[in-house]
């Protein structure tokens, strides 16, 4: 790309991603009904996964949560590297718990809210991030696809169609007429 257009695509990518309400997020524990209630034990799950696989995040150095969506798709190719390194030194037990997580974290994690961002119609018809994670979500389907697990589809909290008319307080009380003194 040419520094314009590099520009462009990261202005794009911020409106899409992290501006307003109706951006397509990222983030994991953005999506799903009510999804903000249980986010804490969501993340301590995805952290779980990461541990139990010697990952960690160290928070001076990475600076996105465990829930983001590069961070998932990271941790499950090293998942695929880790099954392919066990299965070369003829580990047929350590393949079976790799292969176990891998079916776990695409059920729980990963395949539930990685086609959620790709459905999104902001994503969809944008040029250059419709179809990067349309090959994102189709990669993902086809690794649920090898376990058999149809995952919940998630869909980006609190999104809605209408805009919700914002109102402070409880009460509405008529406003004083300032050409009335007092």
């Amino acid at each position: 790309l040419v520094r314009g257009e590099l520009d462009g695509a990261r202005s794009t990518y911020l409106d899409i991603f992290d501006r307003g309400g109706r951006r397509a997020s990222l983030y994991e524990t953005e999506h799903g009904h009510m999804r903000g209630m249980g986010k804490g034990n969501e993340l301590a799950d995805i952290a779980g996964f990461y541990l139990a696989f010697g990952v960690s995040i160290d928070s001076q150095r990475v600076h996105e949560a465990v829930d983001h969506v590069a961070v998932e798709l990271e941790f499950y190719g090293l998942l695929l590297l880790k099954e392919h390194h066990l299965d070369g030194a003829g580990d047929v037990e350590g393949v079976a718990v790799v292969r176990d997580a891998r079916r776990k974290f695409l059920l729980d994690h990963l395949g539930r809210f990685a086609g959620s961002i790709a459905a999104r119609p902001e994503v969809q018809g944008n040029p250059l991030y419709g179809p990067a994670f349309g090959w994102v979500a189709a990669l993902v389907d086809a690794e649920c696809g090898v376990f058999g697990v149809v995952p919940e589809i998630l869909a980006l909290q609190g999104d809605t169609t209408d805009k919700e008319e914002m109102r402070c307080g409880s009460v509405d009380l008529p406003l004083p007429d300032p050409s009335v003194a007092e």
